[in-house]
């Protein structure tokens, strides 16, 4: 069956509703829960992003737990079983969108450097594009097995400023496919492959 049976619109309000009807007596496992992602080793603390909105920034959050993804997931199965699969593997969501962003550049690329080269050597980048009104990373989280568990994707451009980290394992051919369904902020960013990207307009250093 073709995967896109399932309306976006409706996947997304599928998750909405999830995370409403979460009874406040599971706040305890909830609790537990982020303990378990926050201490994943593909888990990227949040940067404060929103110091650097302006008057006119809208802020966009996406957090979804590893309970509503996988029980997203398990209902999706049911009319896109791969869209569901991709969905249920996923143990955290968290993403942080500055849209119709005009701050100063200097700072929030700085920002994404530093969060850069912060990571350890499990993280791998596949994606650098250094342009004098864009700045985009990406990197890719490697478990034991040289499987990929964790996703980041950092950008900076004229009109916007992303945070995205997606926790869990993760098929690369098949993030666009989740793409059509979940508005994770800079997720369009993510090649279909290992095979580095280096694209370096403005002669600056790594």
């Amino acid at each position: 069956m073709n995967p896109r049976t399932v309306s976006p619109k409706l996947f997304v309000a599928l998750l909405a509703t999830l995370a409403l009807l979460a009874p406040a007596t599971a706040s305890a496992e909830r609790q537990r829960g982020r303990d378990r992602v926050e201490s994943h080793p593909a888990y990227v603390p949040e940067p404060d992003l929103i110091e650097y909105a302006t008057d006119d920034t809208e802020i966009i959050e996406v957090t979804l737990s590893g309970a509503m993804l996988r029980a997203a997931g398990n209902i999706v199965k049911h009319e896109a079983p791969e869209i569901g699969e991709l969905v249920g593997n996923l143990e955290a969501v968290n993403a942080v969108l500055l849209q119709n962003w005009d701050g100063p550049s200097k700072p929030a690329r700085n920002l994404i450097r530093d969060i850069a080269e912060d990571l350890d050597e499990d993280w791998e980048r596949v994606v650098r594009i250094r342009k004098r009104d864009e700045l985009i990373y990406v990197f890719i989280h490697l478990d034991r097995r040289e499987e990929i568990d964790g996703l980041l994707v950092l950008m900076q451009n004229r009109d916007e400023l992303v945070f995205s980290n997606l926790v869990g394992h993760i098929d690369l051919e098949q993030v666009a496919e989740i793409a059509e369904y979940m508005e994770i902020p800079g997720i369009e960013q993510v090649p279909t492959s290992r095979d580095p990207v280096d694209v370096n307009e403005e002669g600056e250093e790594a």
